[in-house]
């Protein structure tokens, strides 16, 4: 990636969706129409598919072998060398896992 590019990333870098940034505290209530409730979580009954970097520095990667393991990745790719922003630096790897996946609910 990039020298500018990690820097937008690390800049930008905040938790998910708008709902994640919501402050119902300070009568913010931007995508908070309804409270963040899981009884069971998805990926016990949802196919998974998991792409992660063996250099991830955010999360180890043995962290996510654990996951991916857990919630019986029909696939796991650990991209050699790749960050935890595998997405923007392997984008090749991970549209591959994502057609795969696509191919396999297909079936």
């Amino acid at each position: 990636m990039a020298r500018h590019e990690r820097q937008v990333v690390a800049y930008k870098g905040r938790p998910g969706g708008r709902r994640c940034r919501a402050n119902p505290a300070a009568g913010d209530r931007t995508g908070a129409d309804r409270p963040l409730t899981a009884h069971e979580p998805a990926w016990r009954t949802i196919p998974s598919w998991f792409v992660h970097g063996e250099r991830d520095l955010n999360i180890p990667a043995a962290a996510l072998r654990f996951m991916a393991e857990r919630a019986g990745s029909r696939s796991t790719r650990e991209i050699p060398g790749a960050s935890h922003a595998v997405i923007v630096s392997q984008p090749d790897a991970v549209a591959a896992a994502i057609l795969d996946a696509v191919d396999h609910v297909q079936k």
